[in-house]
């Protein structure tokens, strides 16, 4: 058994081993059964290959010969190596899962209380008002007990006192070049930096995960750079002051590079630059990284194969220009590009990388030849060994997806397809970027851009002018400010040029489309349809090729790779004629043609295969909304429930006492998550601003349309309300003021307002007694929606309702959070609920729900779930019968 590119198979295994182990499947069963099965399928392989060695029929039996034990032989070993990389991959995945869950469930523990933590300082960002340590071999104690962390993120405000060892004190921050000073009296003047041993005292706590659809889960995000909990410091002492000199190194001279470009370069200009050359991306503009990210370029602001090819490739031709050899210049060139990895962040894009260049020099230096794959799968079970969470990012998933998209289908359709000249290449593998990278769009960014494909092959050869610009704009600005000013002029054109191609094509309907994040389903069908299709545009052109040749071709090499090819230094291209390959090419030379004849350019498949993307995005498309879908989101201490169906979609309420920033970082990625672009009505129960806090963000920031804003009856003039307003009318919504008896109709679902406040209170300033009471009705289904009503609106809505208003109300969202002031057990015996929804803060200030609410449900026989343990609440009816789960998997 010969294997392709052994080394990207194991690591194939090693991640889906390390899959397995993340999703917590109980995955050793499945693994020893399908080991047992692939042996004996490879024995009965043999056994048959046997038989037709021997002859049909005659009955005659020898033994085997020595190639086909050799065979079988390395059959078994080839499945024994692939089950150890898998087993590995599974273990090491395992481990790291177990260790973060053991320092979460610690800081659990001792939420709430100081801790103290001396660990070593691996990475410092210094900000305006705050200062980021990474502390690696941390150790944190309270009392007699303590804890060993792998990993610990320390937020430290400028105001913290930093004390030395002699005794005084000074405050974090400052001294970009120095570091973060430490006063040590009689002008000791120790710095913290990159090396140094500190001792904190602080609140730890475990990071938390996402508990909404479409929500940012900062968990995984933590846990891929090796760390789940994360301390607030009040007070820093250095214990040792020996800093590592190299990694100290490479962050002054970053913090040197970054003051170099905030001299030289346009004040419009200096976050770009900053993220294509150093990495930092936290001096941008929210809006300018909206316009990459909606354009599909945000790859132009991330580190990656591209930047490094561009700064690697230029040291490289620098010192082989100068004289040095192959081995030298690889040498020096390699650890200069492993140092600009450093520099820039050590994201796992940039690593790829770095591991990527090094292969390729290697290669040169040996005389062997490049395969982008295999190196690309070496680099990826070494990120992975490291971090086996970086799985779930964004940036590992497109970065590695780009590079299997040119190196393995770019190159089997490059040459399926006759593509011999540069630009046909190019458009090819551009292609299939987009056809690799489309399913993992849109599930971390809901949104896909339909023209990336030619935007990007406008833009992306003039990323390496960008990044040269700032390079010498840094070199030259550090010895002359105007010689630095004039060479970051060349990348501020490129730049306005960016602008102005995302302005033209911002035009265009569709340039980014909603799609929603998929379902599994619709992305195993994207997957199994797109290499159907690819089999059969492939298989058409190779009619009269050996058996099994496909499966070499799948696997085949690409020349050149995503680093490019160094022009004239290194063996960039494999032979065109390779063993079991006919001479021409993949394709081989099509029947009649003559010798020499160039079979062309293959115009039709190139069709074929973009209709192929196309039918295959479609199945990425949201499907049609069935029934009524209820999400009571998890949005802290405050409210905010969403109700879709398929005439249109309605928001009640959406705030937050606990959570800043609720709009974009809760309420907008949860409905774009759902391919909802226009939220037809936004009902507000009254004017706490734990009821619409979020709701305000979503219309001042735009993203999601709001077509009417629903108020209270007794909102009309008053002040509270104003801010509401004012932001309807800049985002073009409609004003609506709802009182008894009115009712909303979107289809069969129906919003009917029972109470609209006590006409005597008109003038009371307690907005909770401004609370509507609506009963949300679809098919047999019966909600109750009370905002924040005390037992005295409680009672003043039993009085005023009719014999039937109430009737068949299943469902309750309790009012104020499940306060004692509210749910009386009067109101909950006249409803009788099989369900309440319950919506908090987890460990809020006000001791919501009340036991004695919650003894009471209980009394009755209602069905609980809340925010507070379960995440987002989710509910789904036909109008007939009704599903309810919480989004964490917890139900009480």
């Amino acid at each position: 058994m010969t294997i392709k590119r052994p080394l990207l198979g194991l690591a194939g295994s090693f991640v889906l081993g390390e899959v397995l182990a993340l999703l917590d499947v109980a995955a050793i069963p499945w693994i020893t059964g399908a080991f047992a099965a692939a042996c004996a399928a490879v024995v009965l392989g043999k056994r048959r290959a046997k038989r037709r060695l021997n002859g049909a029929g005659d009955g005659a039996r020898s033994a085997p010969g020595p190639g086909l034990r050799r065979s079988r032989g390395t059959g078994f070993g080839v499945l024994l190596l692939f089950l150890a990389a898998l087993l590995a991959g599974f273990g090491r995945a395992q481990g790291v899962r177990d260790r973060l869950d053991g320092e979460a469930a610690w800081a659990g523990k001792t939420a709430g209380v100081k801790v103290s933590l001396t660990g070593t300082v691996e990475r410092m960002e210094e900000k305006e008002d705050q200062t980021e340590l990474w502390l690696r071999d941390a150790a944190a104690k309270v009392g007699k007990e303590g804890m060993e962390f792998g990993r610990v993120v320390v937020y430290a405000d400028s105001g913290v006192a930093v004390g030395g060892d002699l005794g005084s004190g000074v405050r974090v921050g400052g001294g970009l070049e120095s570091g973060v000073r430490v006063g040590g009296g009689a002008g000791s003047g120790a710095a913290v930096g990159i090396g140094s041993v500190v001792r904190l005292r602080g609140k730890l706590e475990a990071v938390a995960g996402a508990t909404n659809p479409g929500e940012f889960d900062f968990a995984r995000y933590y846990r891929s750079k090796g760390a789940a909990c994360r301390l607030y410091g009040e007070e820093l002492t250095v214990a040792d002051r020996e800093m590592a000199p190299y990694f100290e190194g490479i962050r002054r001279f970053r913090l040197w590079c970054a003051r170099v470009l905030e001299r030289v370069c346009e004040p419009g200009d200096l976050g770009v630059f900053k993220a294509v050359v150093l990495g930092d991306q936290s001096s941008m503009d929210q809006g300018m990284k909206d316009m990459y990210r909606s354009h599909g370029i945000s790859h132009l602001l991330a580190v990656s194969g591209q930047h490094l090819a561009i700064v690697g490739g230029g040291i490289y031709l620098l010192l082989r220009k100068a004289g040095m050899n192959r081995g030298r210049a690889g040498m020096f060139g390699g650890a200069l590009v492993v140092s600009y990895g450093i520099l820039t962040g050590g994201s796992g894009s940039a690593l790829r990388a770095v591991v990527m260049i090094l292969c390729l020099w290697l290669a040169g230096y040996l005389g062997r030849s490049y395969d982008c794959l295999s190196a690309m799968g070496l680099a990826g079970m070494w990120l992975l060994w490291r971090q086996p969470y970086l799985l779930f990012q964004s940036g590992f998933q497109l970065s590695f997806g780009a590079v299997w998209a040119i190196g393995g289908l770019g190159g089997l359709l490059n040459e399926a397809l006759g593509a011999e000249k540069g630009w046909q290449r190019t458009l090819i593998c551009s292609l299939c970027v987009q056809m690799v990278l489309a399913p993992a769009t849109v599930w971390h960014y809901f949104r896909y851009p339909i023209y990336g494909l030619v935007l990007n092959l406008l833009v992306v050869p003039l990323a390496a002018v960008l990044v040269y610009s700032g390079i010498l704009g840094i070199l030259l600005g550090g010895f002359c400010q105007p010689a630095g000013v004039m060479a970051v002029g060349a990348g501020h054109y490129v730049l306005v040029l960016y602008e102005g191609l995302c302005g033209l094509f911002s035009g265009l309907p569709g340039y980014s489309l909603l799609v929603g994040r998929p379902g599994w389903g619709q992305i195993l069908g994207y997957g199994a349809v797109m290499a159907v299709g690819v089999g059969v545009v492939v298989g058409r052109k190779t009619a009269g090729r050996l058996p099994g040749s496909l499966a070499g071709r799948l696997l085949g090499s690409l020349p050149g790779s995503l680093l490019g090819k160094l022009p004239g230094s290194l063996p960039g291209r494999l032979p065109r004629s390779l063993p079991g390959r006919p001479p021409g090419g993949l394709l081989g030379k099509p029947p009649g043609s003559l010798p020499g004849e160039s079979p062309g350019f293959r115009w039709g498949g190139l069709v074929a295969v973009f209709l192929l993307y196309i039918l295959c995005f479609c199945i990425l498309l949201p499907r049609p909304q069935a029934g009524l879908s209820v999400t009571c989101l998890d949005v802290g201490q405050g409210d905010g429930l969403v109700f879709t169906c398929t005439e249109g979609t309605v928001l009640v309420d959406g705030g937050s006492s606990s959570r800043s920033g609720l709009g974009e970082r809760c309420l907008k990625p949860y409905l774009e998550s759902r391919a909802v672009e226009t939220v037809d009505y936004a009902i507000v129960s009254h004017g706490d601003s734990d009821h619409v806090s979020g709701l305000l963000e979503l219309m001042e920031g735009g993203g999601v349309r709001i077509r009417n804003l629903v108020l209270p009856r007794m909102a009309r003039g008053q002040e509270h309300y104003a801010g509401l307003v004012r932001a309807a009318g800049v985002c073009g919504a409609q004003v609506l003021y709802m009182e008894a008896g009115e009712r909303i109709s979107l289809g069969d679902l129906q919003f009917t307002c029972l109470y609209a406040g006590n006409p005597a209170q008109e003038t009371d300033t307690d907005k909770n007694r401004h609370s509507l009471a609506v009963r949300v009705s679809y098919g047999r289904l019966g909600l109750l929606l009370t905002g924040d009503m005390d037992a005295s609106c409680e009672a003043g809505l039993l009085r005023t309702c009719g014999p039937g208003d109430l009737a068949g109300i299943q469902v309750l969202k309790a009012a104020h959070h499940g306060s004692d002031t509210s749910s009386s057990p009067e109101f909950l015996e006249r409803l009788g609920p099989k369900l309440v929804l319950v919506s908090y803060g987890n460990g809020n200030s006000y001791g919501h729900p009340s036991p004695k609410v919650l003894e009471r449900l209980r009394e009755r026989g209602s069905r609980i779930l809340e925010t507070g343990k379960c995440g987002a609440i989710l509910l789904w009816t036909d109008g007939k019968r009704m599903e309810c789960r919480g989004w964490l998997g917890s139900d009480p």
